[in-house]
């Protein structure tokens, strides 16, 4: 069986890392659009460890547009069920900002 989810989104809130042992954690949603239908939008919550939490958190941020590769997993808290997409591969697609003071 493959589990394998693909998709490209926007990050609708800044997040935090977190520190679980020696590995790095950060959780943050996405907003991702059906094309087929502009009104139906989706909001899953993503989870990436490591390095790539680490620079999720430094580079990415409200309004950052994001490919990502992942899997889903389905926890459960407090007897209710949440999907998320646990990320193996992030790609920041929102172009870095530039200075204008870079071009005197």
């Amino acid at each position: 069986m493959i589990n394998q989810w693909v998709g490209i989104g926007n990050v609708t809130k800044d997040f935090e890392v977190k520190d679980i042992g020696e590995t790095k954690l950060v959780n943050f949603r996405i907003a991702v659009n059906d094309r087929k239908d502009d009104d139906n939008t989706l909001f899953l919550n993503v989870t990436a460890f490591g390095k790539l939490a680490e620079l999720s958190a430094q580079f990415l941020g409200r309004g950052s547009k994001v490919g990502i590769v992942g899997r889903l997993q389905i926890r459960k808290k407090e007897e209710k069920e949440y999907t998320e997409v646990v990320a193996e591969k992030i790609e920041f697609l929102t172009p870095k900002e530039t200075d204008p003071y870079d071009f005197i």
